[in-house]
C-alpha cells in the first residue's frame, strides 16, 4: 500500500505540475460487479486487479483519473479542473527558439501519418476531419460563405481522393489559414510548455487530433511537388522577434505561407524595397520583417511544397513551408530606412541538420 500511496502522490504531483489544475479526490463505492461509468465517458472494471484511467467530462471543463485498487471497496478519483490557457488570444508564435528544436520536430513528425497512395485510408481520415475538426473549429468563422466553400473543398478532396483541394480550402480563406496556424502554434505551446495531455485539455482534446491529419496529408501524400530552394515571407508586426538571434535553431510550429518573388513579400511586410521606406508608416509599434528561408529537403524530407499551380493566388508564386521543420539563423540585419521612420529587419533562415545543429550550440 505504500508504493501505491507514493504512486498516487506522483500522478497528484505530475497533474499539477503539467496543466496547473486544482487537483481534487473523491472515493466511488464499486457496485457488486465492479462496474464504473463516468458520464458515458469511460468504464471499466477491476478485473485486472489494478486498473486507471482518465476521461474528460462534456458537461464542465473538467477532466480526471481514476485508480481501482485490487480487493478495496472503493475507486479513488484524482478530478482537476482542466487546462487554464483555453484562451483565444489574437497571437501565437509560429516559431520554437529552443536547444532541443531537432528532438522536438522529430517527435511531432513521428505523430503523424505516413500515406501511401491509399484512397481508402486517405478518404476516412478527410471524412473524420470534416466531421470532427472542422465541425468544431469553423465556427469560429463569421462568414458562412467562407464555411460553405471550406466544407466543399474538403468535401471533393474526398470525393476525388485529391487532397489539393484541402490547400485551395486554406490559400483561399485566411480565415481558415489563421484558425488552423492558430491551433498548430498553441497546441505546441501546451504540448511542449505546458505539459498538457488531450486527455486533461480542451484545446489538444479538439484540435490535436484534425490539425496531425491535415498535417499528414500534406506531408506525406503523392500528389504534391515538393519545393526545393530559397523562399521569401513578409510579415508586418508588432513583435520584433527577440528571440530570433543568429546562430540559434528554430522550429516551425505552423504552415508558412512564402513565395518564390521576394517583391511578393515585401508587399506583406509593408516594405518599399526601390526607396527603402515603409508603406506603412503610421502604425507605431509595428516593424517591417522579411525573412528568407533556404529550403533544402535534407535527408529527403519534405520541408515545403509548390503550391502555386494548386493556390487561388497563383501569381503571389506560393510555396508553403511545412511545420516542424528546423532552421538555423545565419543572418539578421536592421535595414536603414528613409528618414529614419519605422523599422526594418531581414533575417535569413538556412534549413539544417544534427551536424549544424550541434555547431550552432557552441555560439549560443
Amino acid at each position: 500500500m505504500a508504493s501505491e500511496n507514493n504512486c498516487q502522490h506522483s500522478l497528484e504531483a505530475s497533474l499539477n505540475g503539467m496543466t496547473h489544475c486544482r487537483v481534487y479526490q473523491e472515493e466511488t463505492q464499486l457496485s457488486t460487479d465492479h462496474y464504473v461509468d463516468e458520464d458515458n465517458i469511460a468504464t471499466d472494471t477491476r478485473e485486472s486487479g489494478r486498473t486507471r484511467f482518465i476521461y474528460s467530462s462534456n458537461k464542465s471543463s473538467s477532466a480526471a483519473s481514476s485508480t481501482i485498487v485490487a480487493n478495496d471497496d472503493a475507486i479513488v478519483t484524482t478530478r482537476y479542473d482542466s487546462c487554464d490557457l483555453l484562451d483565444e488570444r489574437n497571437h501565437y508564435d509560429w516559431e520554437l527558439v529552443d536547444k532541443n528544436v531537432l528532438q522536438t520536430a522529430l517527435n511531432f513528425r513521428k505523430e503523424l501519418i505516413s500515406w501511401h497512395s491509399d484512397n481508402k485510408k486517405l478518404k476516412k481520415q478527410i471524412y473524420t476531419i470534416n466531421k470532427g475538426y472542422l465541425t468544431l473549429r469553423l465556427d469560429h468563422i463569421t462568414d458562412k460563405k467562407q464555411i460553405d466553400t471550406i466544407r466543399n473543398f474538403f468535401k471533393q478532396a474526398m470525393q476525388e481522393c485529391d487532397p489539393r483541394h484541402i490547400v485551395k480550402a486554406y490559400s483561399l480563406s485566411q480565415s481558415f489559414s489563421k484558425l488552423l496556424n492558430k491551433d498548430m502554434a498553441r497546441i505546441v505551446l501546451h504540448d511542449i510548455d505546458k505539459g498538457c495531455s488531450k486527455f486533461s485539455c480542451d484545446t489538444l482534446y479538439t484540435t490535436q487530433e484534425g490539425t496531425k491529419s491535415i498535417a499528414s496529408i500534406l506531408f506525406y501524400h503523392p500528389g504534391f511537388i515538393i519545393y526545393h530552394g530559397t523562399v521569401y515571407r513578409g510579415i508586418f508586426d508588432s513583435r520584433e522577434l527577440a528571440n530570433i538571434q543568429v546562430n540559434r535553431c528554430i522550429m516551425t510550429n505552423t504552415f508558412l505561407s512564402t513565395s518564390k518573388l521576394p517583391e511578393i513579400a515585401d508587399i506583406f511586410a509593408a516594405y518599399n524595397r526601390t526607396e527603402h521606406k515603409l508603406d506603412q508608416e503610421d502604425k507605431e509599434g509595428e516593424v517591417s520583417i522579411g525573412c528568407t528561408f533556404i529550403i533544402k529537403n535534407i535527408n529527403g524530407n519534405r520541408r515545403a511544397l509548390d503550391i502555386s499551380g494548386i493556390s487561388e493566388r497563383a501569381y503571389e508564386e506560393e510555396v508553403l513551408l511545412l511545420p516542424y521543420s528546423v532552421f538555423r539563423i545565419t543572418k539578421r540585419e536592421t535595414v536603414e530606412l528613409q528618414n529614419n521612420k519605422g523599422k526594418r529587419i531581414e533575417i535569413e533562415f538556412e534549413e539544417c541538420d544534427q551536424t549544424q545543429l550541434r555547431a550552432s550550440f557552441s555560439y549560443q
